[in-house]
């Protein structure tokens, strides 16, 4: 008997087939695409830069003593509300805040802050438990180097709650000191 010869794959001619021509045809469109691309980017940024120069050459060129030359005009309200948020938030608040907890210790509750830098002044609310507690607090904050002066502006007995446990409610103004005018 003949043996048999079995061949499972096809001859290299027929398994290469069309495989290498649309190979080759694939690189070929996609070296033809990246050129393109190149061509289009560069064309691209040439085309900016002329429109720069177009633009520059356009642009009225100021006089040195025009007021074209100089910096833009702001106008007066904007110059004052940027001064005054700037104050605001110069305010030595470390010294303000050590200096208030300080003198509060744990007899005082302080409420509310509000500044106003332009005076150098702070509205302090806070609540106590006696009115000896409260002029304690006051003349703590007197003594305290970060302020110039302290007022007691205002005290009253809270309206709620029970009679005997009602808190004293005040309000202090504080002047700190300047820290500008303290270095000199």
């Amino acid at each position: 008997m003949k043996p048999l010869r079995l061949r499972f794959s096809a001859p290299w001619r027929q398994r290469l087939g069309a495989g290498p021509v649309a190979m080759g045809v694939l690189l070929g469109a996609l070296a033809w695409l990246g050129h393109e691309l190149w061509t289009s980017m560069r064309l691209d940024v040439q085309l900016r830069e002329q429109r720069v120069a177009l633009a520059t050459a356009q642009a009225p060129r100021p006089t040195v003593g025009s007021r074209a030359a100089s910096a833009p005009a702001i106008p007066a309200i904007q110059v004052v509300a940027a001064n005054a948020a700037i104050r605001r938030l110069n305010l030595p608040w470390r010294e303000v805040f050590d200096g208030l907890e300080a003198a509060a210790g744990e007899q005082v509750s302080v409420v509310s802050i509000e500044p106003e830098a332009d005076k150098r002044l702070l509205q302090v609310g806070g609540e106590v438990a006696t009115p000896d507690r409260m002029l304690d607090f006051v003349s703590r904050l007197k003594r305290l180097d970060a302020f110039e002066q302290v007022v007691l502006r205002h005290h009253e007995v809270a309206s709620s709650g029970p009679s005997d446990a009602r808190p004293l409610k005040f309000i202090v103004a504080v002047t700190w000191r300047d820290p500008q005018e303290a270095a000199r």
